[in-house]
């Protein structure tokens, strides 16, 4: 009985649409940041490569930064996507203790409240 609980936990938490979202936005921005990051670990170390490639990474930064909007709606439609191929709703979490979630009928749509984050923190 205990695996099945541990196993509903699990499921739970994955199906949380925060879970869906994170770890795409995180794949899109450590996605630029990789091969800085494996140049940076070889042992016989090209200094003007990694200044080239590290250019390069802020430029598309800056490029994503600039177009945050399309980019984050392109994620979320990847979100939108992946919650739909395995059945996992994607909705608003409610603050309250009372309420999980929020009803879908809100002033504001999900890819605004999942978007605010990406848009203006990062």
């Amino acid at each position: 009985m205990e695996v099945a609980t541990k196993a509903a936990t699990l499921l739970n938490s994955v199906q949380k649409s925060t879970f869906s979202i994170a770890p795409l936005v995180m794949q899109h921005t450590s996605g630029k940041i990789l091969p800085v990051s494996k140049l940076l670990q070889k042992k016989e170390l090209d200094i003007l490569a990694v200044i080239e490639l590290i250019d390069n990474m802020l430029d598309i930064l800056r490029q994503n930064r600039s177009n945050c909007e399309n980019v984050f709606h392109k994620i979320f439609d990847q979100a939108k996507n992946e919650c739909k191929k395995y059945d996992a709703p994607l909705l608003i979490p409610r603050r309250c203790k009372s309420r999980i979630f929020r009803d879908i009928i809100l002033l504001m749509t999900l890819s605004i409240f999942f978007g605010e984050p990406y848009l203006y923190r990062i």
